[in-house]
């Protein structure tokens, strides 16, 4: 995913460390919910969420509706 390849690059290791899991799916939803600017209830429910796939479209439209992706 594009989008959590440059926030890696711009907060770095430290807070992301190695290694990079980029291409799985929960992984990647992990670590853009850990990183959202929103309530600890909103994260925590999107942690819970079972299907990684799910976590994904949930993450995508909202990143969407605020034009942070591509």
């Amino acid at each position: 995913m594009p989008l959590l390849r440059r926030i890696i690059k711009d907060i770095g290791n430290e807070r992301i460390p190695e290694p990079h899991a980029l291409d799985e799916a929960e992984w990647v939803g992990y670590r853009i919910t850990e990183i959202l600017p929103v309530q600890n209830l909103a994260k925590q429910k999107l942690l819970e969420l079972a299907d990684p796939l799910v976590r994904l479209e949930i993450l995508e439209n909202y990143l969407d509706q605020r034009k942070l992706l591509d």
